[in-house]
Parts: C-alpha cells; sequence; structure tokens
C-alpha cells in the first residue's frame, strides 16, 4: 500500500486556488490504489468539492495531526509526501521550516518513498528560502516550479507553467466559433483603486476594439471594489460573486471569458484561466511583477503599462496567439502529471 500525503489548503473565497491545486490532486491520485491524506485546513465542503477531495480521502484540519499521521506511516507502508502548490511566503523568522519535510521524505526512500513538489512558487522573487527548505527538496523525485525565479532561488528543479494551465476547455477548441464582444476586468478589491490611467486605457482599448466593457470577481471579498470599478468603467456587464458554489461560480466566470477578446487584471489565476478560454490575458494594476513571471513559462510575455500596446497588438493580430500557448503549456502540465503518477503507482516492494 502506498500512502500520500498532499496538502491542498487554499482560500475559501477565491476560484484560483481551487483551480491551482486541482491539477496536483488528481495527479497524486496516480492510478487510484493510492490511499490519500489530505490536509485541507479550515476550507469548507464547497472549495473541497471544487478542488476533487473524494470521500474515500482521509481529511486533517491539524498541521500537526497531518505530520503525525505521516511519520506514522514510514515504518509500515510506502509513504509520499507533497507539499500544496500556489505561493510560497515564508513569511518572518522561519530557519527550521521545511525540518520535517527534510527529515519525512529521506525516511520514506527507505520504503521506495519519498517527496515531490510541482506547481509552487515565492511569493516575492527576492525571498530568502530557509535551508532546510532547500535541502529537503535535493532528494524530491519530482521538483517543477511555476516560476523561473523561485527555480533559481531553490537551485534545483525545473519550470513548469502552473496548474491550472491544464484546466478549461479543451486545447485546439477554446477559440473556435465564439464570438468575442467582450473586455473583462477584473481586479483586486485589497489594492490602491484602480488608477485613472488604467481606466483611461481599458475604456480606449474597448472602444477602438469594438468591445463592451465587464466587470468580474473570481473572489468574493473583492465584490465592493469591482462594484466602484463597474461605475467607473460604465461596463455593460456587471458579474458579481455572490451565492454561487465554487463549481457554479468557475463555470460562470469561464462562460465570461469564453465570450470575452481580452481580460484583463491583477489576479494571476484570473488570466491563466481567462487563457484556458481562449482571451487574450493583460496585466493591469499597480504591480504586474508576479503576474509576469506566472504566465512567463507558458509563453505570455506581460508587459507593464507602457508595454501594452505593443503587447495587444502582437497578441490580437494572430489568431493563434493564446491557443498555442495555452496548447504548449497544457501538454507540459499533463506531461509532469504523468510523471507523477508513475511514480506514485510504483510497485512498493
Amino acid at each position: 500500500m502506498t500512502s500520500v500525503f498532499v496538502k491542498v489548503d487554499g482560500q475559501n473565497d477565491n476560484l484560483g486556488d481551487s483551480v491551482l491545486r486541482r491539477g496536483l490532486l488528481r495527479a497524486v491520485r496516480g492510478d487510484g490504489t493510492a490511499k490519500l491524506h489530505v490536509y485541507v485546513g479550515k476550507n469548507d465542503d464547497d472549495y473541497l468539492s471544487s478542488v476533487g477531495v473524494r470521500a474515500t480521502d482521509i481529511l486533517y484540519r491539524s498541521p500537526q495531526d497531518w505530520w503525525r499521521a505521516g511519520f506514522g506511516c514510514l515504518g509500515r507502508e510506502r509513504t509520499i509526501f507533497v507539499p500544496s502548490a500556489g505561493e510560497m511566503p515564508f513569511d518572518g523568522p522561519r530557519y527550521l521550516s521545511g525540518f520535517r519535510l527534510f527529515v519525512g521524505s529521506r525516511l520514506a526512500r527507505h520504503r521506495s518513498g519519498g517527496a515531490l513538489h510541482v506547481g509552487a512558487g515565492l511569493r516575492y522573487r527576492d525571498t530568502a528560502v530557509p535551508p532546510f527548505e532547500r535541502y529537503a527538496r535535493r532528494s524530491f523525485e519530482v521538483v517543477g516550479w511555476r516560476d523561473a525565479d523561485t527555480a533559481a532561488a531553490f537551485g534545483r528543479g525545473e519550470v513548469i507553467p502552473d496548474w491550472a494551465f491544464a484546466e478549461g476547455r479543451v486545447p485546439g477548441r477554446a477559440g473556435q466559433n465564439v464570438e468575442r464582444s467582450l473586455l473583462a476586468v477584473s481586479m483586486r478589491g485589497d489594492r490602491p483603486r484602480v488608477s485613472d490611467e488604467w481606466i483611461d486605457l481599458f475604456t480606449d482599448l474597448a472602444r477602438s476594439r469594438g468591445l463592451d466593457l465587464a466587470v468580474v470577481t473570481q473572489v468574493r471579498r473583492d465584490t465592493p471594489a469591482a462594484e466602484d470599478l463597474a461605475r467607473r468603467l460604465g461596463a455593460v456587464e456587471v458579474i458579481l460573486w455572490e451565492g454561487e458554489s465554487h463549481v457554479d461560480w468557475e463555470r460562470r466566470v469561464r462562460d465570461v471569458y469564453g465570450r470575452s477578446a481580452i481580460v484583463a487584471g491583477d489576479r494571476a489565476h484570473g488570466l491563466i484561466i481567462a487563457a484556458t478560454e481562449g482571451a487574450v490575458p493583460l496585466a493591469a494594476g499597480a504591480s504586474t511583477s508576479k503576474m509576469e513571471r506566472v504566465l512567463a513559462p507558458a509563453g505570455f510575455d506581460l508587459r507593464s503599462m507602457a508595454g501594452t500596446p505593443d503587447y495587444l497588438r502582437e497578441a490580437l493580430s494572430s489568431p493563434d496567439f493564446v491557443e498555442t500557448r495555452v496548447s504548449a503549456a497544457s501538454e507540459a502540465v499533463r506531461a509532469v502529471a504523468r510523471r507523477i503518477g508513475e511514480f506514485v503507482d510504483a510497485d512498493p516492494r
């Protein structure tokens, strides 16, 4: 028997958090014979159903209980540790951060187990990585980061497009026979108010391209700021996440992005979801660094406001601009998922 200890906890009100971890959870299931021990923290059933947690999975609300169960398995059966995908903040003094992972991954190898980590990235490109976090990855079977800066900081692992690039419509079909009449805008509510310069850029761009403006929320707490943004833009469509489930709201957002020629925003996974539905992603807001880093492995050269006209000219002049990049990114993600599945399914003897 193989036991996989995987973390998928995220923000209950954030579509991006469930979308980016869904592929990881699917990959570590392998052929379905492994027993999954899933750390879910404070996440509710709505979030967990969107991520893909199953009734047969063993769930943990406490990280201490999750680690205790993981170390308890080491002497009895093949064990694999899988840290979460997504952002790694490493906030505060954390010299011993990664120590349990360092020890657990090495002990697990005595029964042909180990650890793997795919789809994570540092919150800031200049973040110092705690020593044991680096040491632990040296013995991992698969290591793949979602941006080049994180790979350089750890000194090991390849760069692989974000898990979210393998979700959405089937590559090769997202842009076919679809009328794209919208310029959708989705901005964070926890940042300074969108500047007048960006408002002017959005409205001018919509006017010049003959597009209607729409405002979308992919995070519930962004709603007040989105309502203000919609008024300033004179948006024709205002799509706000209120009482809908994670699954239903993701479907609704994908429908809107599937009707959009351009989706502008300052949430990286909002732009990835948009791209997987065939829309041109446009990084917007006061800081676009994270979006540039996360979408670069998929071939999207996102730029600051000054570079926006050149980027859009290139993207909108080619009908295959988005599709070719999403297809290649999706295949890269599926390839690493197959490698993970092969490791999980390996004979534990």
